[in-house]
């Protein structure tokens, strides 16, 4: 696949990217899971001559460019322009990138991941962003001072060395004038912010479970029509959280799928969830070295130089660990224990994993649930959403409690007291098919007393009717 002729200079002095006109690859690498890019060959561009400073620098991106490098610089003659790239996964699916890191070397064959500009490490990115969205080959015939796409190109190329490693064109430099126009511009506007990452993401970035058990969910997300999901040999994915329901893997799927990952051995270690999917790229996006090549320990970074369609991956951790139990004991007490109605704990151990404990209504005795597979060195949380309180019930429960987990397990013991509603100071006894009181009762005497009283009224009303209106004789 590869035709980009790139020598490296080693052994003594420093190392650099060089291409001549003819050559072979540098070497043959393999693709790893996050592998994006592959370099494939040069593209427009020429060969220049300039120097970068003696010692690497962060650039101040408003300095005048100079005239000429000074005198201390390191003499730096390569070809600057376009480098081809193409997706490792479909060599149909190319891109045009520049490199931004003149001191360290790249070669043809060798595989590229998409990162970060905090990754890269390297300075001035938004000057190079700004340049990118604005001349060749984004915008075709820019700068205007340059006549072939060639020139444009080294240019371009040539301004980005100026803002990420300080270097300047020999005087004398055929396309000195244009990268003097692109460097100008990009002063006289600024930086632009990094742009969003291509569009896949897997969360969370990592998961952590018991030894035996399974890591996840995780929730893959693009806006791609479809992803496919990996793991590595020896791990298997899942679509439910008991592991019932096996996945092919690869697995192509589309956004907002969970899958669960557990290791065939059930072993303590730990491995990678990948997701791929050809997303929309962004102009500015970084891409970083993947460092599998056999013998080579670094190599340039690159930067698309326009927007494509291209592979784009996002990985997340699966990490097994030592696995203990815990064991929750759900006691009752009081002189209504087994008047009270169901009860739940709910367990969270920050694994995601779902443990839940149902006792039944009208249980008085110790009901003891053990939990299996939990990450050794985690806190769990024991609550109790439901306490069966009822009418004839009042509950009160020691819930929530935070239990740690040591190699050797532990136990928790959540006590409910409950109390009958007749021991509840002003509160009617509230048994079984009897509607509670909705007052206080009265005492006996009380209640006498107001008998006695409304009789005693009756017979005033009724004497005083009987003085207003006196019966009336019968007639003789």
């Amino acid at each position: 696949m590869a035709t980009l002729t790139v020598a490296l200079l080693a052994l003594g002095g420093a190392a650099y990217a060089h291409v001549p006109d003819e050559g072979t690859p540098i070497a043959e690498s393999p693709d790893g899971p996050a592998t994006d890019i592959e370099l494939v060959s040069t593209g427009s561009g020429r060969s220049v001559a300039g120097a970068y400073p003696p010692s690497v620098i962060t650039q101040d991106p408003a300095a005048a460019y100079p005239a000429a490098p000074p005198a201390d610089y390191t003499p730096h003659n390569a070809f600057a322009g376009l480098l081809n790239a193409v997706s490792v996964s479909d060599p149909s699916q190319t891109a045009e990138v520049f490199c931004i890191d003149i001191r360290t070397p790249t070669g043809p064959g060798l595989g590229y991941e998409n990162g970060t500009w905090d990754e890269s490490t390297v300075p001035n990115l938004g000057q190079v962003t700004y340049i990118l969205n604005n001349f060749y080959p984004a915008v075709p015939d820019a700068p205007a001072s340059a006549t072939t796409a060639g020139d444009r190109a080294a240019a371009v190329q040539a301004a980005i060395w100026y803002f990420t490693d300080g270097f300047v064109l020999n005087a004398d430099s055929p396309v000195r004038a244009a990268t003097a126009e692109v460097i100008a511009a990009t002063q006289a506007v600024g930086p632009l912010d990094e742009p969003q990452p291509p569009a896949v993401s897997i969360t969370p970035s990592s998961d952590v479970a018991g030894a035996g058990t399974l890591a996840g969910p995780f929730t893959v997300i693009t806006d791609a029509a479809s992803v496919t999901l990996s793991v590595p040999d020896g791990y298997t994915m899942y679509s439910d959280a008991a592991g019932s329901a096996v996945l092919p893997n690869p697995y192509t799927t589309t956004s907002g799928t969970q899958v669960w990952v557990g290791s065939d051995t059930q072993a303590v270690d730990e491995t990678v969830l990948s997701a791929r999917a050809v997303v929309t790229v962004q102009s500015g996006q970084v891409y970083l070295y993947d460092g599998l090549s056999p013998g080579i320990t670094e190599a340039q970074s690159v930067i698309l130089a326009d927007t494509a369609e291209l592979d784009a991956t996002a990985q997340a951790t699966a990490q097994f660990v030592p696995a203990a139990s815990l064991t929750v004991d759900k006691t009752f007490a009081g002189d209504g224990a087994g008047e009270q109605s169901a009860v739940q704990l709910v367990i969270d151990c920050g694994d995601g994993e779902s443990r839940v404990a149902d006792i039944p209504a009208g249980v008085s005795t110790t009901q003891t649930f053990t939990f299996e597979g939990i990450p050794v060195g985690a806190t769990c949380v024991v609550t109790e959403p439901t306490t069966g309180e009822n009418p004839a019930a009042a509950v009160t429960t020691d819930a929530p409690q935070s239990v740690a987990i040591p190699e050797a397990g532990a136990t928790a013991t959540v006590t409910n007291t409950v109390t009958r509603r007749a021991d509840v100071p002003g509160v009617l006894p509230a048994r079984p098919g009897v509607l509670p009181a909705t007052g206080t009762e009265t005492p006996l005497p009380l209640l006498w007393g107001g008998l006695a009283g409304l009789l005693g009224g009756a017979l005033l009303v009724t004497a005083s009717r009987f003085r207003r209106h006196p019966p009336v004789p019968p007639h003789q």
